[in-house]
């Protein structure tokens, strides 16, 4: 596709002329550049008339689309910029509803890397303002979905989303928050039917076969979590590194520990991803390398530098440390850990993960009447999948629960997780003298 500058009349006809061309652009492979010569026009149109709100909100736009193409920490860091521009259109026109839609989106992505709740509060603020503006506004209820899910009204939030399925411009993506509420209500046939709807509505969109393979990793179908990564690699921009990674991280839930070290550290240097860091450590922690020790900690470090609010990069440091035999340095990252998961439980109490996220990290901080407290409610809570089942072995086993500990692990290799690793983990050492543990590793194997 060839984009031709049109003749520059007003900030408002600039803007119209831009939002056609991106709804209109089905050629994947000139996408990014499309969005830069929005951004370029909009960024134009504000110089011509910095008093129209328009020119200001295509700024957003184009950002907000760029960002798409990115992953992880880098996608949040556009946040601040929509912010920025989004928030100026609104003080231009106070009642631009799409305005205040994408001011909500913004706030949220403030909110998921901060875990900020006034950002939060102020995007469902917004949320609904651009609701009360224009209320069949699609933009304005997909925002609204999005903080009724981050807050556990889930009822709520597949409400909005199936509201505007049928009139969103993009379909795919109305399809990925469907599917997130789904597997929120535990309903994992009808969020993974959801993926796979926008996967196939978009096949060219690398996000799509990203958040399925994310979702298919989460369920514990490794095999049909590495062909939606290579699908997600295929049709990639050459500058989206997140698909590669995640092939990684999938021959670190398999047990190919070199393979995916090799393939994290081929990707650009410095690391900037919480999630790369912690993850290319632990595949150090696992490997047999001389240098592992010191590299695992160097990238545990990162990780929390990077995202300390995150209670998982947390308890990753406070695990290396259990292992090098520095108890105290673990316990105290282990009770950080806690300290932060009480607060996402306090906001969205009935959240599967993060309640047996507290209970695991409980457990290793050696709380486990706590931990033992939510063990009854996670088993009605978690859906029947190798991860979770991998997870109440955990918390068991932490706990003396030996027996119930042996039962989960076998159901946890039964539905695909690896025995090599299981072998290793530090959580099942009271285990590795017991006669059916050595037998369960030695079929596995």
């Amino acid at each position: 596709m060839i984009v031709k500058a049109s003749k520059i009349e007003s900030a408002e006809q600039v803007a119209s002329d831009v939002a056609k061309q991106l709804e209109g652009d089905e050629h994947e492979d000139v996408r990014d550049s499309l969005y830069d010569v929005a951004r370029v026009y909009a960024e134009g149109a504000v110089q011509m008339d910095s008093l129209r709100p328009e020119g200001h909100y295509m700024i957003g736009v184009a950002l907000g689309q760029l960002s798409r193409t990115r992953g992880g920490r880098e996608r949040v860091r556009f946040a601040r910029e929509i912010y920025d521009a989004t928030a100026l259109a609104l003080r231009l026109d106070p009642d631009f509803a799409l305005a205040h839609a994408g001011l909500s989106e913004a706030l949220w992505e403030i909110y998921l890397r901060d875990l900020d709740r006034a950002a939060l509060e102020e995007a469902e603020s917004h949320a609904e303002k651009a609701r009360n503006i224009a209320p069949e506004m699609p933009e304005a209820r997909l925002a609204l979905a999005r903080v009724y899910r981050s807050t556990g009204r889930h009822d709520e939030a597949v409400k909005e989303v199936e509201a505007v399925l049928a009139v969103h411009p993009r379909a795919d993506e109305v399809q990925r928050e469907l599917s997130r509420n789904y597997e929120r209500a535990g309903d994992l046939v009808s969020a993974e039917q959801a993926l796979r709807a926008a996967a196939s509505l978009r096949p060219g969109d690398w996000i799509n076969w990203n958040a399925l393979g994310n979702f298919l990793a989460d369920a514990g179908k490794y095999e049909e979590a590495r062909d939606a990564y290579v699908q997600a690699a295929e049709v990639a921009p050459s500058d989206v590194l997140m698909p590669r990674e995640k092939l990684a991280t999938y021959h670190l839930q398999v047990g190919e520990i070199d393979t995916a070290i090799d393939i994290y550290e081929s990707l650009p240097k410095p690391i900037r991803s919480p999630r790369l860091a912690s993850n290319l450590a632990t595949a150090y922690f696992f490997s047999d390398r001389p240098e592992r020790w010191e590299r695992a900690e160097e990238n545990y470090l990162l990780a929390v530098r990077l995202s300390p609010q995150d209670p998982m990069y947390q308890t990753n440091l406070g695990d290396l440390y259990q292992r090098l035999e520095r108890s105290e340095e673990a316990q105290e990252r282990y009770r950080l850990a806690c300290e932060l998961l009480e607060g996402w439980v306090a906001e969205d109490p009935d959240n599967p993960e993060s309640l047996s996220n507290l209970a695991f990290y409980s457990a290793k901080s050696r709380d486990c009447p706590r931990a033992m407290t939510l063990v009854p409610q996670l088993e009605d809570l978690l859906p029947d999948t190798g991860p979770n089942a991998h997870m109440l072995a955990y918390i068991n086993a932490l706990c003396g629960e030996e027996d119930a500990a042996i039962e989960a692990l076998k159901r946890a290799i039964a539905l695909g997780e690896s025995p090599e690793l299981i072998r290793q983990e530090d959580e099942f050492r009271s285990l590795r003298d017991r006669p059916d543990f050595r037998a369960l590793m030695e079929r596995s194997g």
